[in-house]
């Protein structure tokens, strides 16, 4: 039995720490949001901005002092390292990046004759140092490939899907109307970016794309890159239903317009020689903050810190030029704004206040590769995507664009209709901070921001996820984006915001 001065005395200890942890528990989000300053934000910006990182291009020297300029800021604050058992590299999620060339030009014949116009996109998995000779039927037939029309590219991944299972068909011609080929076309320029090369003796240097949809209603590419994984022997080569008369006679192609099957003879196909040029290892720099009740459940802070490097495409001269890409609004601002958001919960966490939900920070590389490190990240989670609550992308945060000139304080929150609790987390937390959220970016065919940054990996795969941004600007992309010119002011309160986006998703 414990004595009554014995029982008193634990009372009083137990009013001392409940009375201690209401104190830490009524730490106001909006103080600690305060603590993120622009020369705080000026201070990591004109360091992965200045010339001698030239540009942190993915796989060079400049981006691999980036990513360690992260890492020690990142165990300086005691971020839990994504892998501890790397030493050196603990919060690295290393990966590697395949640079493939076509060894030979195109050669297509159909009924042993060459076809010059012939216009062919090789949309597949490569495979090295091989020739691919196909020859096309429209009946089922064991060895041979099989000649498609379809009006969606949906509808086609379904059917190919269903000849490999059933048929063992290996070899796929498509014919999509102009409008989705089109889309597809769009999408291949995109996902290639700065990668794609034609050098002087015709052979095309790239990455392997990777997929992606549209929005919620189009089918999605990312089956299209499904399909790719599961069947990585299956070669697919797709054609627009415009050009269907260099294979097809008129009757034919009017039962291809009309979606018949149109038969053809035999279409070869060679030249498609495909060898690793090299490889590219790279690495995304990852910390986190455990959560406590819903420790298991995570926000996501990020941004990209790679950039384009030394070459940029002049648009007055229309020619590509040699000249270093500081990046500075693209990315090191968005950079900058995880890394303080990251010391603001750490230094919570160091006092003790934690929020429910886990919180993992997110330094991106190879986003103007084509996205591939946040595409690496979402096949290869810290934690399951389906335990993601949100994701919270910054990427261009510290410039003007057209429609706010006049505005200091304001910032893009775009994010797919049906995850309507970011919305609202931009709309409280904004009117908290003062700042202006614009939900209707009126950026016209720019609105491809919604898919262009490291939050499209997750809004594809259903993650909650949002960018913040302020806009297109005349030095995208150019030796112009520099330092001096972004607005810290503006960086430092959208930083803010992001802060307390996360520890409103956190904490709900």
């Amino acid at each position: 039995m414990i004595p009554k001065s014995s029982k008193k005395i634990l009372f009083y200890l137990g009013v001392v720490v409940a009375s201690t942890l209401c104190a830490k528990a009524q730490v106001s989000p909006i103080d600690v949001a305060k603590q993120i300053t622009p020369e705080r934000m000026r201070q990591h910006i004109e360091f992965l901005a200045s010339d001698s990182l030239e540009g942190r291009e993915t796989g060079k020297p400049g981006q691999r002092l980036a990513a360690n300029y992260i890492q020690n800021i990142f165990r300086d604050i005691a971020l839990i390292p994504y892998n501890p058992q790397l030493d050196s590299a603990a919060y690295y999620q290393p990966f590697m990046l395949h640079s493939r060339i076509i060894l030979s030009k195109v050669d297509c014949r159909l009924n042993d004759t060459t076809s010059k116009a012939y216009k062919l996109d090789y949309y597949t998995k490569p495979k090295s140092n091989k020739q691919t000779n196909i020859s096309f039927a429209t009946e089922k037939a064991s060895g041979k490939g099989l000649f498609l029309s379809e009006t969606q590219l949906g509808d086609a991944i379904e059917t190919m899907a269903k000849h490999v299972k059933e048929d063992s068909i290996k070899q796929f011609a498509l014919a999509l109307p102009k409008k989705e080929y089109k889309q597809l076309k769009r999408s291949q320029r995109y996902i290639f970016g700065t990668q794609l090369t034609l050098e002087k003796d015709g052979a095309l240097y790239y990455k392997r794309p990777f997929a992606r949809e549209r929005n919620a209603e189009d089918f999605s590419y990312k089956l299209l890159d499904d399909f790719r994984e599961k069947n990585p022997d299956v070669t697919v080569l797709i054609v627009n239903q415009n050009k269907a008369k260099l294979l097809f006679t008129k009757d034919q192609q009017k039962q291809l317009k009309a979606g018949a099957k149109a038969e053809t003879k035999q279409l070869y196909i060679s030249g498609l020689s495909v060898a690793t040029k090299e490889y590219i290892p790279t690495e995304n720099v990852i910390g986190y903050i455990e959560g406590t009740s819903l420790k298991d459940e995570a926000v996501i802070v990020c941004g990209h810190y790679d950039h384009v490097g030394k070459i940029y495409f002049n648009r007055e001269t229309k020619k590509a030029q040699s000249e270093i890409c500081n990046g500075a609004d693209d990315n090191a601002s968005g950079t900058a704004a995880v890394i303080e958001v990251a010391r603001c919960f750490a230094k919570l966490a160091q006092d003790g206040v934690k929020p429910k939900r886990s919180i993992v920070f997110i330094a991106f590389s190879a986003e103007e590769k084509g996205l591939y490190g946040s595409e690496y990240y979402v096949r290869n989670p810290l934690f399951p995507l389906n335990k993601t609550a949100a994701v919270i992308n910054m990427d261009m945060i510290g410039r003007t664009d057209k429609r706010h000139t006049e505005k200091d304080t304001y910032v893009y929150a775009i994010n797919r209709k049906d995850h309507n609790k970011l919305k609202r987390a931009n709309k409280q937390n904004g009117k908290e901070l003062g700042v202006d959220v614009d939900f209707t970016p009126g950026l016209g065919k720019r609105l491809v921001l919604n898919l262009a940054s490291d939050h499209r990996p997750f809004v594809v795969r259903d993650v909650p996820s949002m960018i913040l941004t302020t806009g297109d600007h005349p030095d995208y992309h150019t030796p112009a984006d520099d330092a001096h010119k972004i607005s810290y002011n503006r960086a430092a309160a959208i930083a803010r915001l992001a802060f307390l986006n996360a520890w409103t998703l956190a904490n709900e």
